[in-house]
């Protein structure tokens, strides 16, 4: 049977990204948790953010180190994570995570995004044996009353 993948948690967690200077810069990163629940790995699975038609980020998996494949298998039943996001806790800077993911804990890994306004886009996972998964997001230009998730700016639709 084909793998099946799916997001099943959104979480928020907190992290120290330094300027070009070494300053140390608190954001909160909001990440998702991935699954496959087939019968078989999801192979080659890489995971993009598209903003529009002609605007596709790819993002990374929260994976230990900078050489890491941007692609991953998903086993049966053990989730992967990936960060989508990070807003500095003032909540002023809102950044994507990069394909390089934050192993580093630099801004350099992020890119801004566009102005003050909530930005719709579509997360995408595709993995070269198992259909590709899609969830229409919202990144919000505040932060989501959420108690268990400080600093949660992505929103599932």
């Amino acid at each position: 049977m084909q793998p099946v993948l799916k997001i099943h948690t959104m979480n928020t967690r907190e992290i120290d990204l330094r300027d070009h200077e070494g300053n140390k810069i608190p954001f909160y990163v909001n990440r998702i948790a991935v699954s496959n629940s087939g019968k078989s790995v999801a192979r080659d699975c890489k995971i993009y953010i598209e903003f529009a038609q002609d605007k596709i980020k790819q993002i990374a998996w929260a994976l230990p180190n900078c050489d890491t494949s941007p692609s991953i298998t998903i086993d049966v039943g053990v989730p992967q994570h990936a960060d989508l996001c990070a807003i500095t806790q003032d909540g002023y800077f809102r950044r994507v995570v990069n394909e390089r993911g934050l192993k580093e804990c630099v801004v350099d890994e992020t890119v801004p995004l566009p102005g003050p306004q909530d930005i719709p886009a579509v997360l995408r996972i595709i993995s070269s044996n198992a259909q590709p998964m899609e969830r229409k997001i919202i990144f919000h230009a505040n932060f989501m009353p959420d108690e268990n998730n400080p600093g949660r700016i992505v929103e599932f639709q």
